[in-house]
Formats: structure tokens, sequence, C-alpha cells
């Protein structure tokens, strides 16, 4: 007797699903994570009085006070210029304060650019640090093809080599000594935390501020986003876009895609964020828009590099390390495994925040950048 099609298709059905959940308890034990760390401290929780050295930015006037104020006073150090490395030239602004002062290396996150990061450097520069800010390849003016949206890369290590000359070529350029720090936002912190582990005496100290240690592939499984990521890959399809996440749509700044949208799972503070969406039609003609598999599989290769215990052990270099504790993000699990392993570590939570904590609302951006004030000052 024949077996019937619903029969036939039920069994495979029953078997396929067997073997992802057999794949995905394979690749969780693998790929093991850590669901807390004791030592975490609430940011609220700190008894630390905020910075008496910064001139404050509010929501309140924040535009007026960007414009008439932040940008004027960061623009008298500003240099601006280009590092070829390979097929590419990473754009950069550095301000130079002293070149006999510790210079800060702000590394940005996924879809970021230079310009958004414009008041981390008017609270760097007012703490008498030089700063220098550059766009990751394929992000912000760092692009071979400015008019394709999309951010595609091969290898993860690129990233991580183009810090690498970006940091050698500002010190010869510039002729800066050699107290360097990080300062590293989502992506960055993965970049961040390579470069450390690759050329452990290069940074005196860094800040990760919600470090890509784990990517949020929810409703997905991270096994399955992977497999399929990578198995794109291997189809000739790694340079499509990664769904819901961009097109190879060119946005241009008289379209709808332009236009600001506020995203609470990037920050609840709409005047930063408004300020920020403004620069990044008025530097860049046609912005990002998202990623590709390529991206997602070489990124979710290297997190899983990173949160490695016995890479992780061997890195000296102190870190400080914010984790929102609402991120939609990147996930706390990998957070906390980072934290486990490394041995000059602390771990701050922030409660009602998003992803991304340095453009956040006052109650929040203030003590963050007084702590980062304080931690930094400790290996000045």
């Amino acid at each position: 007797m024949k077996k019937s099609f619903t029969s036939t298709l039920l069994k495979g059905l029953f078997k396929g699903t067997l073997g992802l959940l057999a794949y995905d308890f394979a690749y969780r034990l693998k790929h093991t994570r850590k669901q807390s760390y004791q030592a975490e401290v609430n940011l609220t929780e700190l008894d630390m009085p905020l910075q008496q050295n910064l001139a404050w930015i509010d929501e309140e006037h924040y535009e007026r006070e960007m414009n008439i104020i932040a940008r004027p006073y960061i623009e008298q150090f500003e240099h601006a210029g280009e590092i070829p490395v390979g097929d590419v030239a990473l754009s950069y602004l550095f301000y130079l304060k002293n070149s006999s002062r510790p210079t800060v290396f702000i590394v940005h996150g996924f879809n970021e650019y230079k310009e958004k990061y414009y008041e981390v450097v008017y609270y760097l520069l007012q703490l008498d640090y030089n700063v220098l800010i550059y766009d990751a390849r394929g992000h912000g003016s760092s692009r071979v093809e400015t008019r394709n949206s999309l951010i595609d890369i091969q290898h993860f290590d690129y990233y991580i080599e183009d810090l690498k000359e970006v940091i050698e070529s500002i010190k010869e350029t510039y002729e800066l000594n050699e107290h360097f720090y990080l300062f590293a936002h989502s992506m960055g912190g993965a970049v961040s935390t390579g470069l450390i582990k690759k050329y452990p005496n290069l940074i005196k100290a860094a800040v990760l501020s919600s470090p890509m240690f784990s990517v949020d592939t929810y409703p997905y499984p991270r096994s399955l986003a992977h497999a399929v990521a990578s198995g794109a890959g291997l189809l000739n399809l790694g340079h499509k876009p990664i769904p819901a996440q961009g097109s190879n749509e060119i946005i241009e700044a008289s379209t709808n895609a332009s236009k600001y949208i506020p995203n609470p799972d990037l920050t609840h503070s709409q005047q930063r964020e408004k300020y920020a969406f403004d620069m990044r039609l008025e530097s860049v003609a046609h912005p990002t828009s998202g990623g590709t598999y390529n991206w997602l599989a070489t990124s979710l290769e290297q997190v899983n590099k990173t949160v490695d215990e016995s890479v992780l052990k061997n890195i000296e270099t102190p870190l400080l390390v914010f984790r929102s504790i609402e991120d939609k993000v990147v996930r706390g699990d990998g957070i906390f495994t980072a934290a486990t392993y490394l041995p000059q570590v602390e771990l701050i939570a922030v409660d009602n925040a998003g992803h991304c904590l340095y453009q956040e609302q006052d109650e929040i951006t203030k003590p963050y950048f007084s702590l980062i004030s304080y931690f930094l000052n400790q290996y000045s």
C-alpha cells in the first residue's frame, strides 16, 4: 500500500524538526553562554558625583546647544582626512588637543557613522583627551561604492586590522604619545576586543558600551541564524540583505526613507537621536540601510571567538563594560560570559535605556559619562 502524501510530509517535517533541535543543542553546547554575572553593578547604585569638569548638553535645548556650543568648540581642534587601507579609504575626524596627552579612539557600531559621536567627542575633549573617530569600512564615507546602501564584508578581521592601521597612522601623522584608549559601541566592542587580544600592548584601557558579544537574532535561534547566513554565502547569496535589515534601494535625502522615525530600542532620547539622524543625511549623500548575510555570518563567527574562555582569560587590558538591561540588539548572555572570564573588568548595568547608552536621556548620560571620565583618569 502506498503511503499517503500527508503521512510522508508529516514524517519529513518531524525528522526535519528533530534535526534542527539536535543541531541547535549541539551549537549551544559548543558555544555556551552565562546567564548572569554576580559582580554586575547598577549605574544608579554607584556612590559617584557627576563630573564637575564637564559642561553638559541638555535634552531640553539639545539642537541649539549642540550647534552653538558643542560643535564650534570641537571644530577648533578638528583635522579631517583619509587613511588608505587596501581598496578603501577610511574617513576620519581627529581632534588634537595636545599631542602629549592621551588619545581616545572611538569605534562605532554597525550601521553607524562618525558624525553620530559629536557629543562624545565634546565631553572627551573637555577632559583634555585627543579624540579620533573614523568610519569603519562599508560605513559612512568609508565605502568603495557609496551608492550601495548595504554593509557587506567577508571577514571580520578586516575591521580589526583597519583599527590597527588607523591607530598607527594617526600616531605617526600627528606625533602622538603611546597612551591610547578605546571607546567602543556595539559592533565596535567586538572589533576592539579583537584588537586587544591580537595586539595586547597597544591599548592601555577601554570602555565597551553595549558590546556585541552576542547578537539578538530573535525570533530565530542563533544557531539557525548562523547556519542560514553561512549557507547563503556558500550559495553565492551572501551579498543579499538580511531580512528586515535593509535593501539595495538607495536612500536619498528627499525620499520617505530619509524621514526620522523614533526607535526606542536604540534610545529613549528623541532629541539626541533626531540630531544624529540629521547629521547622517548631512554628511553622507547615500546612507547605509543594513547588512548582508556575509556581514551576519562573519559577525556571528567573531562573537563565538570573542567570548571563548581561552581568549578572554588572557586579556589583561582594564575594561569598563556597560550593559543596557532592556537591550534588544545585543544579548546579555554574551556580556555576562565575557565579564566572567575577563581578568580586569567592571560591568555596569543600566535601567530604562536602549542600546545606544551614549545617546540616552540626561539622567543616564550624565552619570554614564562621569563614570567613563573617572575610569579613564585612573590610567592617564
